[in-house]
């Protein structure tokens, strides 16, 4: 076979960039959008309950501070990056109860 006779297919390689929209990072748009889902039915109950006025005021007071929110944990990064420090004394993680005999039973008197 040579060069010519061999058949290429176009393969999709994905965006080749991080999802981003309006500044927003991957992860945080599910977060995002959550908020904003959990303030329109605050809104709805608010508006049903409380007043239109009010409701708006909630709009607007949780949509600001979840956007604040988010771009803070943005800053911070994907992934949390904070250390223990200290000595940790971990004890017997698992217990194995197959083929080996508690040591208080082994000794007899």
């Amino acid at each position: 076979m040579t060069a010519d006779n061999i058949r290429t297919y176009p393969v999709y390689k994905g965006l080749q960039l991080p999802l981003e929209f309006k500044g927003i990072r991957g992860r945080f748009l599910t977060v995002y959008a959550v908020l904003l889902a959990i303030d329109f039915l605050g809104v709805f109950l608010g508006k049903a309950f409380i007043g239109s006025l009010l409701a708006l005021v909630f709009f607007v007071v949780v949509a600001i501070a979840g956007y604040v929110y988010v771009r803070i944990e943005q800053k911070k990064g994907l992934h949390k990056k904070h250390k223990e420090y200290g000595v940790y004394i971990v004890g017997r993680l698992f217990e194995c109860r197959m083929g080996v005999r508690n040591q208080k039973s082994e000794v007899r008197s």
